[in-house]
């Protein structure tokens, strides 16, 4: 076991290096300005949600909590299937590969790329993104909570229906113990009550496809964690 406060940092990952050895570190400090301002978002949609009501996102509100459902996808390393193309990253990739010299420069621009591609969040994703409703599901007095992974949302989709403006898609981001929110088809919130097997099948999925879980108690982690998985208990 592990502590959550260290379980999912990981220093530099978003820092570029440029071909002298200099770091670059613009990425990772944006992405703190945006988990700052996703913080308030989170805070004011779950406590709505313990109370049984809707977040009433303001317009503003809501471009901001998408910008950061979409980076917060394709940020963290145990993504594997993105919510849209790589061609962001793949762009980055061919307008660096002409400065090329050798394998371990590849490395270096390879990754350079990743973490750029980071900040953007592509021409298709966000609007279709802001066209959706704002589902929030809480989990309230069940037997069991949501995980929290170090690849933290799950997708469900049917086969051929798996492009994120189907309105069948849904992703599910747990945001607290007993909140979790999905985007789903219309502009509207909604509130959507889950039970135990509901949570349970979002665990499965979450811990199958994350290397590190976490947890509010020790019983639920165990109940989830392989023996390759890093685990923690969060109080």
């Amino acid at each position: 076991m592990s502590t959550p406060k260290n379980l999912f940092v990981e220093s530099h990952l978003y820092t570029t290096v440029d071909s002298s050895g200099n770091k670059n570190v613009e990425v990772e400090e944006s992405l703190a300005i945006l988990d700052g301002q996703a913080s308030k978002l989170i805070a004011k949609i779950v406590n709505a949600a313990r109370e049984l009501k809707t977040p009433n996102l303001t317009q503003d509100d809501k471009t901001a909590w998408w910008e950061y459902f979409y980076i917060q996808w394709c940020r963290v390393p145990d993504v594997g299937e993105q919510i849209a193309s790589e061609v962001v990253y793949e762009e980055l990739v061919n307008q660096h590969l002409r400065e090329l010299v050798g394998k371990k420069e590849l490395n270096r621009i390879t990754n350079n790329a990743w973490v750029e591609s980071k900040l953007n969040p592509g021409k298709e994703v966000h609007p279709i993104l802001m066209k959706k409703g704002l589902g929030v599901v809480v989990a309230q007095d069940l037997q069991i909570n949501f995980i929290v992974g170090s690849h933290p949302m799950v997708k469900f989709a049917h086969p051929g229906r798996a492009h994120l403006a189907n309105p069948s898609v849904e992703i599910w981001f747990p945001l607290a113990s007993d909140v979790a929110v999905s985007p789903f088809a219309g502009e509207t919130e909604k509130l959507v009550l889950v039970d135990d097997k509901t949570v349970r099948s979002i665990n499965e999925s979450i811990s199958k496809q994350s290397t590190v879980i976490a947890g509010c108690s020790r019983e639920l982690v165990s109940s989830f964690a392989s023996l390759d998985t890093q685990t923690s208990i969060q109080g």
